[in-house]
């Protein structure tokens, strides 16, 4: 969890703003991911403490929803359990837009990086 994440710059593009838990919590989180989740060790003390950080950035930063961005996360921590902040989950949304895609339901260039796109 960074500002200078491709992620983050691509929200940035849409104006939206970015909140990051606290250095020693993202310090916390990383080593959830590293020593519990990547080995499917899911504990009740790594859920409340996910749960604890999420409900801090709901309290004092006021944020209006969480991106979940490693795959790990949505198994730890439900919907359900934080209900009045939004979890985005970006493996979940980024499988919706391939099919939306394959489908012809939406078109591509419109998620990509102003950049990225050539004008005519």
């Amino acid at each position: 969890m960074k500002l200078d994440s491709c992620v983050v710059n691509r929200l940035l593009e849409h104006d939206l703003d970015i909140v990051l838990p606290r250095n020693e919590d993202i310090d916390r989180l990383h080593q959830i991911i590293i020593a519990e989740l990547n080995s499917n060790i899911f504990t009740t003390e790594s859920k409340q403490f996910y749960i604890s950080v999420m409900q801090r950035l709901f309290v004092e930063q006021q944020v209006e929803g969480i991106v979940l961005g490693c795959t790990e996360i949505p198994q730890l921590v439900r919907q359900n359990e934080i209900p009045h902040v939004p979890l985005f989950d970006s493996t979940q949304l980024h499988v919706q837009l391939a099919v939306d895609y394959q489908l012809g339901r939406c078109d591509v260039e419109r998620f990509l990086p102003v950049t990225m796109i050539k004008k005519n």
